[in-house]
């Protein structure tokens, strides 16, 4: 599988590089006989539909945010056994994970760049754990925020 993340990316350039870029796509998708994910905002929808053969390679599939409920609990679950830190963080109990959400909005790849630069300071300052004083210290705007 190849995965092309960011695809809307493809309307910063001309007409003619997007036709170029999606005539690639269509070339590896013949030429490797694999399945091919374009993944992106909903402009991604937008690039994709702009060309009927595209249109007709890729199914669109919406991922809403997530909630906070227990899924959202599991996940962080999920996220901390992949973290490298000698501590447990318990990113899952209410109030840190209620913490994680407010700063991630239920995005997903904000979430992780939440985890990631928590964990990084964490190593840093030899706590090898994320808590509440982490959270707190690390430079990060929530998205709704950025849009300000």
């Amino acid at each position: 599988m190849l995965v092309i993340d960011e695809f809307q990316d493809i309307l910063h350039g001309g007409v003619q590089r997007q036709k170029k870029f999606l005539a690639t796509v269509k070339h590896l998708s013949n030429e490797l006989q694999i399945p091919i994910v374009a993944a992106g905002v909903e402009k991604t929808q937008q690039v994709i539909s702009s060309d009927p053969q595209m249109a007709n390679r890729f199914e669109p599939i919406h991922l809403p945010k997530w909630k906070f409920d227990d899924e959202f609990k599991k996940l962080l679950v999920s996220i901390e056994s992949t973290l490298p830190l000698k501590k447990a963080s318990l990113l899952h109990t209410k109030k840190i994970a209620a913490m994680l959400y407010g700063m991630s909005e239920g995005i997903i790849g904000e979430l992780m760049t939440v985890v990631q630069r928590a964990g990084v300071l964490a190593v840093k300052e030899g706590k090898e754990k994320i808590d509440e004083e982490i959270l707190k210290s690390i430079r990060f705007m929530r998205p709704s925020d950025r849009r300000l």
